[in-house]
């Protein structure tokens, strides 16, 4: 019967029909035929023909599966073919049929299922007078299961209006309710115990909450959390408190970390210099008790009925009044490891984020949380790199505790301190350098903020019209060789003793000065690199050249600095020259850092007001002629026109592609100056100068001309609030 070559498309859907009628259920001969359809199917030619097939097993219930049901056979519209999930009352090809998707989708024309399909079912389902509570659940996990495969899901709408929700009501019935009721989603199970007889829940397990994680997104029920919902009111109820036996565990040395960390991200506490002054002594002032006489209320409001657990006694709590801030923490030490891990970062965080007149909270972030764990658990030497690794940025306050330092044990400190001592007695012999100082495993970037007003470097973005928009640098240098006290603010005028006894650095701005000199402005689509022969890198044997500072500021002004005059000599020097370019045209306050070179020790500071590190008036049009040369600006448009430049200078020790920062007011300035046809008068520029004094890599400089426009083509990556500029691409734009 099978096999044979004359057989028609007739000739086996009769076939079917007598092995329906005879009650004949052998799986693989009903198989071969389908084989045998799905080859003769390509020859039917005729639309007739191809409506008479699809009729016969749409009419006929011609489609076989094995099951226990009563009937094997079913019609095309009862079958659905699916990978993901199945809808209730349909039938499921694909597990059976796995080989033949394309003879009963595309030639029969059974339905996959799609996410559409699944939300209508879970409307049809709900939309009985008393939903059956188990249908309901299984048309959820197939809608969840579904969400998983569409990128651009449709929105609930107005799903949201039906009952598609099962409620556990406190006294065990469940009932499918809207959106609208109260209830909340089990994401904690301690919470679940303590609150199941009192409140309305979700009538989904823990277990069962973490696998629908999408179908809850997707209806936005996150903020019905149980964790989210409740809150937690500790007391702190005896008198046996003592004050934390490990000194590692003192928040006070790490209270400049938290308050950079409040900065980031954007805490009320720290809106003015006072904000954030007060803040800081705060941190510097707190204590931290060990205690097992925590105890706390845990409040949950539902339907306007507050339900209260009373009398746990908990492991921490914060109070804070006129004395300032206390924190309790527990006395058992397997406890507040816990503690130090868990809860303390939370609650800290939420304190920091707290304002501190209205007690509103703030934003909760996953990320700031994150970081104040990694500052609370961090060695006291490993606090810049923490605040490194989550691009925290700096602030306006001095660290007071910059040189209380950095969980050496003493023999290593007392070595560190050694070293210090013999670097400044020996600076001046050539020869004596110290060979291992270098930035093998540091990477520095460019300034970020400044002390004050006055003494702000342009390179940071810390702008006279901006007090409060600081962004920092993500990487900050972490040298090891720190002085034994603090040394003073830079004065105005001239940079710290430090500097002036820096040969290493005096090295590095002579190799930069070359550079500039024998370099122009790279072509556009170069790489920015100079040839490893021109490399600015070392200092003659091989070494990288570490940038040292009596504190972090001074050390990260001086990288900029050392960009910032690596890119005006390369102006200087451009052929043609530029028409009056002079050091009236490098307006940054950093610029004294460089004073410390013999060739630029009678240049005065710049004491005027700063729009950007370097303003120029193209009055002879050769920077513009330059920048056409290079396939920045287009000759057609700007051959003959002479605009002004604003030249932002970002420098960093790290690779191009290490993030960089801008204030908002260089922000507001940059979308301004976006070249448009009405507005083309002024041009704005970042000059990337990167690779700073390393001996494993050349210098280089990326030129970002009109960064808003590349920043709307996506070419820049632009994190909101911090500005955190991060280039998209590795090749000059």
């Amino acid at each position: 019967m099978l096999g044979v070559g004359d057989c028609t498309w007739q000739d086996y859907i009769n076939e079917l029909r007598e092995l329906k009628v005879s009650g004949f259920e052998d799986s693989d001969t009903i198989i071969t035929i389908y084989e045998e359809l799905r080859t003769l199917g390509s020859k039917i030619i005729t639309d007739l023909e191809k409506e008479e097939f699809r009729t016969a097993f749409e009419e006929e219930a011609l489609i076989f599966l094995p099951s226990d049901r009563r009937t094997p056979w079913y019609k095309v519209s009862q079958c659905v073919w699916s990978t993901a999930a199945s809808l209730r009352g349909k039938i499921s090809l694909n597990q059976d049929y796995e080989d033949l998707e394309e003879f009963f989708v595309k030639f029969l024309g059974v339905k996959p299922v799609d996410i559409r399909m699944a939300i209508d079912e879970l409307k049809e389902v709900t939309s009985r007078n008393d939903p059956m509570v188990q249908e309901v659940k299984d048309s959820i996990w197939t809608v969840n299961s579904l969400l998983d495969t569409e990128k651009q899901p449709p929105k609930p709408g107005n799903l949201l209006e039906c009952r598609i929700f099962p409620i556990r009501y406190p006294r065990g019935d469940i009932k499918c309710d809207t959106k609208a009721a109260e209830f909340f989603v089990i994401d904690r199970e301690p919470l679940r115990r303590s609150f199941e007889s009192m409140v309305k829940l979700l009538d989904f397990t823990l277990d069962e909450v973490v696998q629908l994680r999408r179908f809850l997104q997707w209806t936005n029920l996150e903020n019905r959390n149980l964790s989210a919902c409740v809150k937690e009111i500790t007391s702190f109820g005896g008198s046996d408190a003592k004050p934390l036996s490990n000194p590692n565990r003192d928040i006070r040395h790490r209270a400049h970390a938290l308050l950079r960390i409040a900065v980031h991200f954007n805490s009320p506490r720290t809106t003015s210099l006072q904000g954030r002054t007060t803040l800081y002594s705060t941190l510097r002032d707190t204590r931290v008790y060990e205690t097992n006489r925590v105890t706390s209320e845990t409040h949950l409001t539902q339907d306007g009925t507050c339900h209260i657990i009373e009398g746990k006694t908990i492991s921490l709590h914060l109070a804070e009044d006129d004395t300032g801030l206390k924190i309790y923490v527990p006395a058992n030490r397997d406890d507040q490891d816990y503690t130090f891990t868990k809860s303390l970062p939370e609650k800290l965080f939420d304190w920091l984020l707290m304002h501190p007149r209205t007690q509103q909270m703030g934003e909760v972030s996953e990320k700031g949380v994150a970081a104040a764990r990694a500052i609370l658990l961090a060695p006291l030497s490993r606090k810049l790199n923490a605040l490194e690794d989550y691009g925290i940025r700096t602030v306006d306050i001095l660290d007071e505790d910059e040189t209380v330092e950095r969980a050496y044990t003493s023999s290593e400190a007392a070595t560190a301190l050694t070293r210090v001592s013999d670097q400044i007695s020996q600076a001046s012999v050539p020869g004596n350098e110290p060979d291992d100082s270098g930035p093998e495993s540091r990477e520095f970037d460019t300034p970020e903020s400044s002390i004050d007003a006055s003494h702000r470097p342009s390179t940071s973005g810390w702008d006279s019209d901006d007090r409060f928009s600081l962004p920092m640098h993500p990487r900050t240098s972490s040298d090891p060789f720190v002085s034994p006290s603090r040394s003073p603010r830079p004065s105005h005028s001239t940079p710290t003793h430090a500097s002036v006894e820096d040969p290493d650095y005096v090295t590095l701005l002579s190799e930069v000065i070359a550079a500039g000199r024998r370099n122009t402005i790279p072509n556009r689509t170069s790489l920015g690199v100079l040839p490893p022969q021109t490399s600015i890198s070392t200092t003659g044997n091989g070494r990288h050249i570490a940038v040292r500072g009596a504190t972090q500021f001074e050390r990260d002004c001086k990288v900029g600095a050392a960009g910032e005059l690596y890119a005006f000599e390369l102006l200087s020097h451009l052929t043609p020259q530029l028409f009056e370019f002079s050091r009236r045209n490098w307006q940054s306050n950093m610029r004294r850092y460089a004073r410390v070179h013999p060739k630029y020790a009678n240049m005065d500071p710049w004491t005027g007001r700063e729009t950007s590190d370097i303003t120029y008036s193209d009055d002879n049009g050769a920077l513009t002629e330059a920048l056409i040369l290079g396939d920045y600006l287009d000759r057609e448009t700007w051959s003959g026109r002479k605009p002004k430049y604003f030249i932002e200078v970002k420098a960093t020790q790290s690779s191009c592609e290490t993030p960089f920062f801008m204030s908002k007011a260089q922000y507001q300035r940059m979308r301004d100056n976006e070249l448009t046809p009405g507005n083309n008068d002024a041009i704005y520029v970042i000059f990337r100068v990167y690779n700073l004094g390393r001996a494993d890599r050349p210098l280089g400089l990326r030129v970002y001309l009109d960064p808003e426009t590349l920043r709307l083509s996506g070419q820049l990556e632009f994190t909101a609030d911090t500005w955190r500029v991060t280039p998209r691409v590795f090749t000059d734009i």
